[in-house]
């Protein structure tokens, strides 16, 4: 059984004055109460809802900065009040899809709203070695995601380079960038690139995801990319109930 963390100890580490705000925001727009929960792998904190819950879960490990919380919460205002287009992840690669373009997003308000980085120095120690690595070669490996078949060992890798196509884009950083030049030297004949270019085109033609029906659109038109596999992806959105919100 997970841990629920105190509201006090949540809050007297959240510096930023309109992220504060957010919090109490966010409550009163959803009905939903912000449950804080202890996280003992993995990252340093993730998210979970619950159908027809009243809950919105944030789960935070130890070491756990305000940044995190920001990151968490962010996801939370896509869902429930900005209502944002979610596909719907009944497997490892519709996971992946949702989880990199919601991170898109996540990333600017992080940036533009919060003023946070939205890359902290593990990301920036983990691009040092994976541009190295591939200037001399090698290939990107994966635990998590390239067990789970070759698609997602492609997809995985075609996002990674977005994610640092899009944080050079938002703030710019000299590893970023060597990270993306390295990444184009070695995959640049490989489908890893080619898909990550066509996610790259479907993004820019749908107003760079600055709006709903761009966002949308761009989820509907990666999901259906022939090679992915995914017959038939749902793309839908939370809409409240009469207790909490379920996926329509």
């Amino acid at each position: 059984m997970s841990i629920e963390l105190k509201e006090s100890d949540i809050l007297s580490k959240i510096k930023n004055p309109l992220l504060l705000t957010h919090y109490h925001e966010f409550q009163g727009i959803t009905n939903l109460k912000i449950k804080c929960t202890r996280l003992d792998n993995g990252v340093r904190a993730s998210n979970e809802y619950i159908d027809g819950s009243d809950e919105f879960n944030i789960m935070l490990k130890n070491n756990w900065i305000e940044p995190d919380f920001a990151h968490e919460l962010i996801h939370g205002y896509l869902m429930f009040v900005d209502k944002y287009a979610i596909i719907f992840c009944d497997n490892p690669v519709s996971q992946l899809i949702r989880d990199y373009m919601e991170d898109i997003l996540v990333h600017r308000k992080m940036f533009n709203v919060y003023h946070f980085s939205p890359y902290d120095s593990i990301y920036i120690k983990n691009l040092k070695r994976w541009a190295r690595d591939l200037f001399k070669g090698s290939i990107l490996v994966d635990s998590r995601w390239d067990p789970k078949g070759k698609i997602c060992k492609t997809l995985h890798k075609s996002f990674l380079y977005i994610q640092a196509w899009e944080l050079n884009n938002l703030i710019g950083n000299d590893h970023i960038k060597k990270f993306i030049t390295s990444f184009e030297r070695r995959y640049k004949k490989e489908e890893e690139y080619s898909l990550a270019k066509k996610i790259m085109e479907v993004i820019k033609a749908n107003n760079n995801l600055r709006d709903l029906e761009g966002y949308s659109n761009a989820l509907n038109n990666i999901a259906t990319i022939k090679s992915l596999g995914l017959s038939e992806p749902k793309i839908k959105h939370f809409e409240k109930v009469t207790k909490g919100y379920i996926l329509i």
